[in-house]
């Protein structure tokens, strides 16, 4: 075994690389994902994701076969499942342009002469091209780059800034790395407003959502990692009560928590359950879009906003329209987007939504704060009718510093938790989400004080984030 492989598949990936017909992006991910296919070869992989055709797969593991010595038949490996015409198209390949080797993982965090977290892997030195530096994000398993003016490049890594070993970048470095990649629109809109959001999609690696925008020593650039396999909700470590809320045909489901800790790829996981498991029709709205959907037994529109429709609210007034059942809106961020949300759910869709709020009674305060003081209490009815559940995540930095832990609050509304919402008595929530633990329900001080007992988090991390933090400070002094 090398690197947790048969040899034949290791020899395989070495050969596909050879003949130039899988980039190092696309071999880093076949490797990360391969333990979640026990049961297929990473040839099989490679044309279940549309990497390779079956004739090349086959061509591939003939000449392993003659290397090893072995007269196997070659596989045949199995089509995509529904989604091969997709599949199939999006890659056509494979024939790409031969690339740079990929940037080293796995290198060690020091700390420079400002006590600043750096990796130490003198290669970035020699990075020329914003692929580069997005191939060495993605194979050191952080979750951000950062291109910034006046600082070296920086990473998010299990939550903490680390930079990476060069010098600080100038204005002009920074707009060489990033402009090359924006089209004509997305320039003059860059110059126009000093800002820009998008998916930059990177043959070979993966999709990247994208920030980029005008500060006051240059350009500045922020780059999401989007996973090329969309997970499964127990992957992220979710019990069943989540699944069970997007079991639900109508009503309302938020997904919230502070910024970077994985909605969007809980709200792209729920979205993935309904389509694997139901024939509906789901529209997703957001901006941009980040997890590209193939469809297997739903029908999927996504539109973003920007390219497809000029604003959420637009957009999701047309989507009422076209016969949806189901809508994924990446975040309600205004009054009119939170009132057609609620509008959506009341009239039998099912609206899959994020917010940023950190507890679930603070996420029904934030709804109903966005309106005026006359309307709050027909909007708390309508609540109280249409809202299926909240799940509110944070994403903790582990004790030992090898990845992040997740904390959650699940709340299930109930006829009493309805009751409650109805009569405004919100302060009520945390003891019925308590006292809702047969339900599957779970407070997010509970979820901090298990992972701390587990010893995954420590207390310091957990006393931080904590709502009620009375519970967490004895423990600070032992």
């Amino acid at each position: 075994m090398s690197g947790g492989l048969p040899e034949r598949d290791e020899m395989f990936l070495a050969l596909a690389q050879e003949q130039k017909l899988l980039t190092g992006g696309r071999v880093f991910s076949l490797r990360q994902e391969h333990p979640f296919y026990p049961d297929k070869s990473i040839g099989e992989l490679a044309a279940l994701k549309g990497f390779l055709t079956a004739d090349q797969t086959a061509e591939i593991y003939r000449l392993v076969e003659e290397k090893l010595g072995g007269e196997a038949p070659a596989p045949q490996p199995e089509p995509p499942r529904e989604a091969a015409p997709s599949a199939a198209v999006s890659v056509e390949a494979v024939a790409v342009a031969p690339e740079p080797e990929p940037p080293r993982a796995g290198a060690v965090v020091q700390a420079d002469s400002e006590d600043r977290p750096i990796i130490g892997d003198a290669s970035v030195r020699s990075f020329a091209t914003l692929e580069q530096y997005l191939e060495f994000t993605r194979a050191n398993h952080a979750s951000d780059l950062h291109l910034s003016s006046g600082y070296p490049p920086f990473v998010r890594r299990f939550g903490e800034f680390c930079f990476l070993d060069r010098s600080a970048l100038t204005s002009d470095e920074v707009a060489d790395l990033i402009f090359p990649h924006l089209d004509t629109g997305q320039r003059a809109t860059l110059e126009k407003s000093l800002n820009l959001e998008l998916a930059l999609d990177i043959p070979g690696q993966g999709r990247y959502r994208t920030t980029v925008i005008r500060q006051r020593l240059g350009w500045d650039g922020c780059f999401r990692v989007i996973q090329s396999r969309i997970p499964m909700v127990v992957e992220l470590g979710f019990p069943e009560t989540v699944l069970r809320l997007a079991d639900y045909r109508q009503g309302m489901i938020l997904i919230t928590g502070p910024g970077g800790c994985g909605k969007t790829t809980t709200l792209a996981a729920l979205a993935e359950y309904v389509n694997t498991t139901r024939h509906e029709h789901i529209i997703t709205l957001e901006q941009p879009i980040e997890y590209v959907f193939v469809p297997k037994k739903a029908h999927i529109t996504q539109r973003q906003v920007g390219s497809h429709t000029e604003s959420y609210q637009r957009a999701l007034r047309a989507a009422l329209r076209e016969d949806p059942d189901v809508i994924l809106m990446g975040e309600m961020r205004d009054l009119e987007t939170i009132a057609l949300a609620i509008t959506a759910a009341e009239t039998g869709h099912l609206v899959l939504a994020t917010l940023h709020t950190t507890t679930a009674a603070r996420t029904i305060s934030r709804i109903l704060d966005s309106f005026p003081p006359h309307q709050q209490p027909q909007i708390r009815t309508m609540i109280a009718e249409s809202l299926r559940g909240i799940v509110c995540q944070q994403l903790i930095p582990r004790l030992d510093r090898t990845g992040v832990a997740l904390a959650i609050e699940i709340l299930v509304v109930t006829p009493g938790i309805s009751s409650l919402i109805r009569e405004m008595k919100l302060h009520q929530v945390a003891t019925a989400t308590q006292t809702g633990k047969r339900l599957g329900m779970v407070r997010m001080d509970d979820s901090l004080m298990d992972l701390y007992q587990k010893g995954i988090i420590s207390i310091e991390e957990a006393y931080a984030r904590a709502d009620d933090k009375r519970m967490f400070a004895p423990l600070l002094t032992q």
